[in-house]
């Protein structure tokens, strides 16, 4: 599970740095915030293609494929926005940016956020069915406690 939460995580960090450096190249038009922004696209499909290999859930897969439809869409939007960008048509990129931009970020947050509370609470059903019930623990300590000495010798008896 461990791995599982790993690969979500840097999933995630992998759409932020895709975000920052959309709104990079948005702002100065520099030419590394494009690479970077690819780099972090090819990131965050390599973490997602592993993810999808690990979960096994049916509603977990469900969220998985949600998230990289979501982030499929806001490339589209970025890279449009980019080019947008590179015609001067800074009115055009910014009401981009404001409405489905921004909208689909937030639905991927939102959908990352989802997914997380989805395994968190798996994980903790999976934790309570393993866990011994407190009455049993009461009741296995009660027997250690009234168990005779000879059974289990601590020390010898003198």
């Amino acid at each position: 599970m461990k791995l599982t939460v790993s690969r979500k995580l840097f999933m995630g960090f992998a759409i932020k740095k895709e975000q920052l450096n959309a709104r990079g190249y948005l702002i100065v038009k520099d030419e590394s915030s494009a690479q970077k922004f690819n780099t972090a696209h090819e990131s965050f499909l390599t973490l997602s293609r592993e993810l999808g290999d690990i979960i096994k859930l049916p509603e977990a897969k469900k969220l998985l494929a949600e998230l990289i439809e979501l982030e499929k869409q806001f490339r589209e939007i970025a890279v449009r926005e980019m080019q947008l960008k590179d015609q001067d048509k800074t009115d055009e990129y910014l009401k981009l940016l404001t409405t489905q931009g921004h909208e689909v970020a937030a639905s991927f947050d939102s959908k990352m956020d989802e997914l997380t509370a989805y395994q968190q609470n798996v994980m903790d059903e999976g934790h309570k069915s393993t866990s011994v019930p407190e009455q049993q623990k009461i009741s296995d300590n009660s027997f250690q406690r009234n168990s005779p000495r000879f059974f289990y010798p601590l020390k010898p008896e003198s």
